[in-house]
């Protein structure tokens, strides 16, 4: 038999795009929504550390949220290499279970330090969160792999909404007192994406990398099988990386640029984005000091209609200016808010919506385009050191005394969003895809426009 060599991406559209991707697709959702309702509990347990740990006071009531931010920080540094090293499959699989074992051990602790070191290690899970990326975005061809792992996003504001509506329906129901069950519903779907590893194939785009050609083409028709296509006749054209994995790379002369702008936005929209979110609970607080969940819960329901929003306006604005965009839209929510005094409720969830929605569309368009935007071999190294430069922003917004008024953290979100705005707009006409890595066919879409 005679076999038609070709390079990957043309074997991709010969695989064809169907059952296999929607099941993936499933599969990387649960574990991305799972991350999202893991880092969506912080908003809920400051008062349940306060009623649970009486004794504990000024800052050290933060350090439940910083310590969640400060583990993702680490695990952005451990999660990426790792997935780059030894494949995509095995460190999701990894990441999970770890994310199922230490999220019920935090319902579990007797001790407040107990229940920080806890979240520190689920913190250091959820940085994970960057392998379903990469995942979906590696299994298809380049036409689709801008939107597809734009998608995925849909499952974290699917995460942000269950989870506000079990705190809801727990902390209004039983009270603070219920955050223990709290965090065992919301750590118990973990299960489902740790059984997805049994389902998922590597992806095909690590395994040509690591010179592993066969290995690459038997996945990939056994990809075309589920899909109920045959490319028995195909080979692939070899590729292999010229340099080891290094996050050392990310600052040579070809991905300098990229990489620092790239660190600017991840900074600015974390700071952004989580201290809008964490703010939730001040900005629905009633007259007697008690937060209303269920003004929450529809408020942050913006989420869902930010990555629709943002998947539209990305296919006319492409992903730098729909930022700009969108940024400027969650700047001007957050000035509209500080005036909560003076305004209808109603108004006032509705202001939050759109803040929300902003910051939700926003942080889709930075998260699915960082990793597309670096070569296959540095992809989840580079996406795991933004990450982890996002969570420096996050542990800034989440470290203001408790004291602060409302007014200067939302006027201090609104400029970081003003200049989350700007970045884009700059770095847009900044990076170009690198002349000596246009032969790597993993630049995608996205990358093209830097």
């Amino acid at each position: 038999m005679s076999y038609k060599a070709l390079p990957v991406d043309a074997v991709y559209r010969l695989v064809g795009f169907g059952w296999y991707q929607w099941m993936l697709f499933l599969i990387c959702g649960l574990g991305y929504c799972m991350d999202s309702v893991q880092t969506g509990l912080i908003y809920f347990l400051h008062d349940a550390v306060a009623q649970e740990w009486p004794y504990v006071e000024g800052i050290e009531q933060n350090f439940v949220v910083m310590g969640v931010f400060v583990g993702q920080l680490l695990g952005g540094g451990i999660w990426g290499p790792l997935a780059d090293r030894y494949g995509r499959r095995k460190t999701f699989l990894l990441s999970n279970i770890l994310l199922l074992l230490f999220g019920g051990l935090s319902a579990l602790v007797q001790t407040y330090w107990q229940f920080v070191a806890a979240r520190v290690l689920v913190g250091v899970c959820i940085g994970g969160i960057v392998i379903p990326v990469e995942t979906l975005a590696e299994s298809v061809d380049e036409t689709r792999a801008q939107q597809f792992a734009f998608a995925l996003n849909y499952w974290w504001s699917f995460g942000t909404i269950y989870v506000n509506g079990c705190a809801a329906l727990v902390l209004d129901g039983i009270g603070v007192s219920g955050w223990r069950l709290l965090v065992g519903v919301s750590t118990i779907p973990i299960v489902l994406p740790c059984l997805g590893f049994f389902l998922m194939e590597e992806s095909p785009m690590w395994l040509l990398d690591q010179g592993r050609v066969q290995d690459a083409l038997t996945v990939l028709q056994r990809m075309a099988n589920k899909n109920g296509n045959d490319i028995s006749d195909v080979s692939l054209i070899p590729h292999r990386r010229h340099s080891e994995v290094s996050v050392s790379e990310l600052f040579s002369r070809s991905l300098r640029l990229r990489t620092l702008t790239f660190a600017v936005i991840w900074f600015l929209m974390s700071f952004g984005y989580f201290g809008a979110s964490l703010a939730g609970p001040y900005i629905f607080a009633t007259k007697s000091g008690e937060t209303n969940y269920a003004s929450m819960f529809f408020a942050c329901s913006g989420e869902f209609l930010g990555v629709a929003v943002g998947s539209v306006v990305l296919k006319v604005l492409g992903p730098m200016f729909t930022q700009t965009f969108l940024y400027t839209m969650g700047a001007v929510s957050c000035l509209s808010i500080t005036l909560k005094d003076v305004m209808p409720r109603g108004i006032l969830i509705i202001c939050d919506f759109f803040l929300r929605m902003a910051m939700m569309g926003g942080s889709c368009i930075v998260f699915t385009a960082t990793p597309l935007a670096f070569p296959t071999h540095v992809r989840s190294t580079a996406h795991g050191f933004q990450y982890a430069v996002g969570r420096l922003g996050c542990i800034m917004a989440s470290s203001w005394p408790a004291s602060t008024p409302l007014c200067v953290l939302l006027v201090t979100y609104a400029s970081a969003n003003c200049v989350s705005a700007v970045v884009p707009a700059v770095g847009h006409t900044l990076g170009r895809v690198p002349e000596e890595n246009k032969s790597d066919q993993t630049y995608r879409l996205l990358a093209a426009d830097m």
